[in-house]
């Protein structure tokens, strides 16, 4: 297995980890109960979904699903930042309405995961493609005139 299967595995488990985290912190109106964000809720539930299928394909020492897992990756990491800003603009609403909105670390966790899955799978791509080029026997001479 090589490194970059490694890290891109490394980061797909925190990507999954960091989902099942509190993102923000909500107040219910009128008591002083917190009611948490899941990372899961939301656009968080596709970033889960690309996670796990980033994870399962960055572990396979292929080329090609280096290249989708490499994809999955940067999915993850689209939605993962999209449920983020969503939840960053909600949460600095309800602080100016005075109330005690909070963000939580699962995001940041996800988003590092995410970031560690590309990384992983773009190495991953590349050692594939060198252990494809060095599987690959040489060609024949042409044959003298």
């Amino acid at each position: 297995m090589s490194m970059g299967a490694i890290l891109g595995a490394i980061g797909g488990v925190i990507a999954l980890v960091g989902t099942f985290l509190s993102w923000a912190t909500f107040p219910i109106t009128g008591t002083s109960i917190p009611v948490e964000w899941p990372g899961w809720a939301g656009f968080g539930f596709l970033t889960l979904i690309f996670a796990i299928i980033g994870l399962i394909l960055v572990l396979i020492p292929k080329k090609v699903t280096a290249i989708i897992a490499l994809v999955m990756g940067i999915l993850a990491l689209v939605f993962a930042l999209l449920q983020y800003l969503g939840l960053s603009a909600l949460v600095t609403l309800a602080q100016l309405a005075g109330y005690q909105a909070t963000m939580g670390v699962g995001a940041w966790i996800t988003i590092v995961g995410c970031i560690l899955l590309i990384v992983g799978s773009g190495m991953a791509m590349s050692a594939a493609g060198k252990m494809q080029a060095q599987s690959m026997p040489m060609a024949a001479p042409p044959p003298p005139m």
